[in-house]
């Protein structure tokens, strides 16, 4: 599919240790470069493409990992070295980022016991993720190393304190969870021996499972409306009412999909209301309030610049299968995808795959 990368001129430069032929460019003054095809200056000097290759000046997405397990949807989280994908059966699994898992042969499963719609993060040299003890499902913790034998949980075991969902405040170390049974939302610390506390608040209704910390609170999803509650307690405030078919938080800005146009909205209070960032179908959001990216389709991947989206759109990647979720860093962007993948040398398609592209 059409990659992103950045523009340069080609053609012939001189300077300081450079003398370049034809088609080659000067870079950092002393290396005659093709920015055409060099895969650590792709499109402009020092743009690596991260393992890809450099096409036409343009990076090109390379797939990580291929399993024979299907993904859920925002099942896709990004540790130090690791992409992790949720799989069917609740099944984690992951890849390295810099492509040196990917084999002909589907990847083993990194955890078997977690719970059905449930994600994992990584933090603090360990992985938090919702674990199914047999009877219900808790927030636990394991090592990166040997995840089905070191897990230890830490949430509840009382059936009505399922664990849906789960956010990191990745600053201060903290991971918050929703209890149906004291209709609360939890805290535990993600170092050390965690010890759940209960945040302070009237009643909670909802599961939160669509749960994210950003702006010193939680934000989640209470059928339609979108709710805020202050991460050390206090009184629940409406952000507002949308028909949500996906958000994403970051520290400033909570953006969402909603009737086809994608918006954001200033935190921690909404001040301003609504802001459409452009008209376009949404399955998937990321962004680090820069570049935006999103699936508009669920086979194809988009960008565009948030200082001018309507007037930078661009094409990331088109899928053979359907894309199930987002998730970038400062230099890359990765994806799930799943359902009869075409892949080489396996003819009836891998079932998923995590894919990466750098930005």
């Amino acid at each position: 599919g059409a990659a992103v990368g950045g523009g340069g001129a080609g053609g012939r430069g001189g300077s300081a240790g450079c003398s370049c032929g034809i088609n080659e460019t000067c870079c950092g003054g002393s290396s005659c470069v093709n920015l055409q095809i060099a895969k650590n200056s792709c499109g402009v000097c020092g743009h690596d493409c991260l393992g890809g290759d450099c096409v036409a000046g343009q990076c090109q997405a390379m797939m990580l990992g291929r399993y024979d397990r299907y993904f859920g949807d925002n099942a896709l989280s990004i540790g130090a070295d690791y992409v992790y994908g949720k799989g069917e059966t609740n099944l984690v699994t992951r890849a390295r980022k810099d492509g040196t898992s990917l084999t002909t042969q589907p990847l083993p499963t990194f955890a078997t016991s977690g719970c059905g719609g449930g994600g994992g993060e990584e933090i603090d040299g360990r992985f938090f993720y919702q674990w199914y003890d047999g009877a219900t499902c808790r927030m636990a913790f394991c090592s990166l190393t040997d995840c089905d034998g070191s897990t230890t949980a830490f949430s509840s075991a009382a059936p009505s304190s399922y664990v849906h969902g789960f956010a990191l405040d990745r600053a201060m170390s903290r991971v918050f969870w929703y209890d149906g049974t004291s209709m609360r939302f939890l805290v535990a610390p993600t170092t050390g021996t965690p010890m759940p506390a209960s945040i302070p608040s009237a009643d909670v209704t909802n599961d939160g499972s669509w749960v994210r910390y950003a702006s010193g609170g939680l934000v989640f999803q209470n059928g339609s409306e979108l709710l805020r509650l202050p991460a050390s307690g206090g009184v629940l405030t409406g952000l507002g009412t949308a028909a949500l078919v996906n958000y994403f938080a970051t520290p400033t800005r909570l953006y969402w999909a909603s009737a086809g146009a994608i918006y954001y909205l200033a935190l921690p209070t909404g001040s301003g209301g609504p802001q459409k960032i452009v008209d376009s179908t949404a399955w998937q959001i990321w962004t680090d309030d820069k570049d935006l990216y999103w699936t508009d389709t669920r086979s194809h991947i988009q960008k565009c610049r948030l200082d001018n989206c309507a007037g930078s759109i661009q094409s990331v990647f088109t899928s053979g299968c359907s894309l199930t979720s987002l998730g970038g860093e400062g230099n890359a962007l990765y994806w799930l995808q799943m359902g009869s993948c075409p892949a080489p040398g396996n003819a009836a398609g891998d079932r998923a795959q995590i894919w990466k592209i750098a930005r």
